[in-house]
């Protein structure tokens, strides 16, 4: 009877440790499994919220970022977040400039950082002109056009800049220059306008003047596939559309100098003025403006924008209100008393090394 009990006694403990290593071991799946799940959703969630934000950016970028060209740092990610750094350039007669970093911040910071972009998309102007610095380099400022008068003065009474006449004690250098026209002009139009050794880099779609009191409002298309983002949708040798959407790519931009604007590139940025509003963030983005006590009138820049390329469908038709040229600055002596100069705004400026080539 000693052993049976001793036996029953034995069996007990056996079945005892069988049943907690049982336990254990669903234990430990249902752990292995649950880390799976969560570290899948974090990656995808990671995935799919800088996709979102990266979107968002290169778009903004894309039609509101004058001449500027972003190129890809680094990446930093925390647990349910991450923020990604990129270096801002302008492109002075194809000489890349600074003009400091940006960062990027998506998923559980989502929208502290991404309208990097719709932040500076129009500069801080005042009555005294000062411009925005960016990155210690000034920001180009374009003006819109009185009906009143023209030629001399805006809506506000005060005379528009011609900074062109500054760059006579500027020798040696290379300059960016906003020009604001005295009217809207085709491609084809301000083509024959700018002198060959200048260099086009950027064209200013304009605003409805009508709609806001605003000068310096930054809606516009690159001439240059170097600081272009290329989202239109490809299509295969059969001619079936092929869904690819460029733009959730940081940093994409190809390298092949073209400083041209034709069809396809005007089309990519209508198509990006039309996704722009698709985002709330930027189809409410507004700045209010009043007078004499009336009441406060609100402009909203991304929705103004899409009116502007309803007018304006194709490169054909499109008319623009201003250009930023880049080159030598003894070259920009030849547009002083221009009848098509209303404004011009001197942007960033460098030294004109002898070993580095320009483009003109």
């Amino acid at each position: 009877m000693k052993n049976l009990d001793q036996d029953f006694k034995k069996l007990a403990r056996r079945n005892k440790w069988k049943s907690r290593i049982v336990t254990a071991s669903i234990s430990l799946f249902a752990t292995l499994v649950v880390i799976a799940v969560a570290f899948f959703w974090r990656n995808n969630y990671i995935l799919q919220q800088e996709k979102m934000v990266s979107e968002k950016f290169n778009i903004t970028t894309e039609i509101s970022s004058p001449n500027t060209t972003y190129i890809f740092k680094g990446v930093n990610q925390g647990l349910l977040n991450g923020t990604y750094s990129l270096s801002a350039f302008k492109d002075l007669n194809g000489i890349p400039v600074s003009v400091g970093d940006t960062f990027v911040s998506y998923g559980a910071t989502f929208g502290q950082n991404w309208n990097y972009g719709a932040d500076r998309f129009f500069a801080t102007t005042n009555t005294n002109r000062f411009a925005s610095i960016i990155g210690g380099q000034k920001e180009p400022e374009f003006f819109k056009s009185s009906s009143t008068n023209q030629t001399m003065y805006d809506d506000d009474g005060m005379a528009y800049p011609q900074e062109l006449e500054t760059l006579d004690q500027l020798p040696k250098h290379l300059a960016e220059v906003a020009i604001t026209f005295d009217k809207p002009y085709t491609y084809d139009e301000i083509q024959k306008m700018v002198p060959a050794n200048l260099l086009t880099n950027w064209l200013w779609l304009g605003i409805n003047a009508e709609e806001t009191t605003a000068d310096n409002v930054y809606i516009g298309v690159s001439t240059s596939t170097d600081s272009y983002s290329i989202g239109e949708p490809q299509y295969d040798d059969n001619g079936k559309l092929v869904e690819q959407n460029y733009r959730t790519m940081i940093g994409s931009r190809t390298q092949d100098g073209n400083y041209q604007l034709n069809d396809e590139m005007y089309a990519d940025f209508v198509s990006a003025v039309k996704k722009s509003v698709t985002y709330p963030e930027l189809k409410n983005l507004s700045f209010g403006s009043s007078s004499n006590g009336e009441k406060m009138h609100y402009f909203y820049p991304y929705r103004d924008a899409v009116k502007q390329i309803e007018k304006y469908p194709t490169l054909e038709k499109a008319k623009f209100s201003g250009i930023i040229l880049t080159g030598k600055t003894e070259n920009f002596a030849q547009l002083k008393g221009k009848s098509w100069v209303l404004a011009s705004s001197v942007g960033a400026t460098t030294e004109d090394l002898p070993y580095l080539k320009t483009q003109k």
